[in-house]
């Protein structure tokens, strides 16, 4: 893994990381040469003690971050990672629901670039 492209390394998989949320249990893959088991123990303990954010914010020295401080080096590694976003709908009668759609690569841009130039903002619910 290396300081340009953050979407690798052991147990990442590109692609496959969705629907995980403040109350996810994450389970990081074995292989052959590696426990992912103490990896999943790490990651956990993170979340449950640092925190979770579904969104792109900044973290302490203003670098665009996202999940448990994983760091978006560049605008690629946050186009590389699939975003949502929640929209409210009112069905009427006191109805409603929320439809959960995919961002857009504008959406991530643009939520890059406010975290980006702003750092003390968080992108929106993304």
């Amino acid at each position: 893994m290396s300081d340009t492209d953050p979407n690798s390394g052991p147990g990442w998989n590109a692609g496959s990381h969705t629907n995980i949320g403040p109350t996810t249990r994450l389970s990081i893959p074995s292989t052959k040469t590696y426990n992912g088991i103490y990896m999943s123990m790490c990651a956990n303990n993170l979340m449950a003690h640092e925190g979770f954010v579904n969104a792109i914010y900044a973290d302490s020295k203003g670098n665009p971050t996202v999940g448990i401080g994983h760091l978006l080096a560049n605008i690629d590694a946050a186009l590389g990672m699939r975003f949502s976003k929640t929209y409210h709908q009112s069905l009427g009668h006191g109805d409603s629901t929320n439809i959960e759609v995919a961002a857009t690569s504008t959406d991530v841009r643009n939520g890059y670039n406010q975290v980006l130039n702003h750092p003390g903002s968080r992108a929106s619910q993304q």
